[in-house]
């Protein structure tokens, strides 16, 4: 988990210096529509889709505190709750990963989408 916090705050420092130098050099200037955009979008995603990740955990973790079954119970209620444990512990260990990737690459298409809106626009 450090690694890739690490990994992303340099992808996102390297993104803010690309966005400050396309605002500051007149000759880069028409790329900061699009360099702004694949800066906020893609972080934007990697932090919602986090947090939805997070949040299911957390549901996950509250309802199986909450003991609505026995382990042995072979009903319904305790099939849901072993497949619940099942997947919120899987999510623990692999959705912040996931949650990640998806997030930011959704970001990124939901930049470029609207960086070519934009662009058809002025032209």
């Amino acid at each position: 988990m450090g690694l890739a916090l690490i990994v992303w705050g340099a992808f996102v420092l390297a993104m803010v210096t690309t966005t400050i130098v396309c605002a500051l050099v007149p000759r880069l200037r028409p790329g900061f529509r699009y360099a702004w955009r694949f800066l906020v979008y893609p972080n934007l995603g990697v932090v919602l889709a986090n947090l939805a990740v997070y949040a299911y955990g957390l549901i996950g973790m509250r309802v199986l505190e909450a003991g609505w079954a026995e382990p042995s119970d072979p009903s319904f209620t305790a099939g849901f709750c072993r497949l619940l444990a099942d997947t919120t512990l899987l999510l623990r260990i692999v959705g912040p990963f996931l949650g990640s990737i998806f997030g930011f690459f959704l970001g990124a298409l939901m930049a470029l989408e609207r960086a070519s809106r934009t662009t058809q626009r002025s032209s």
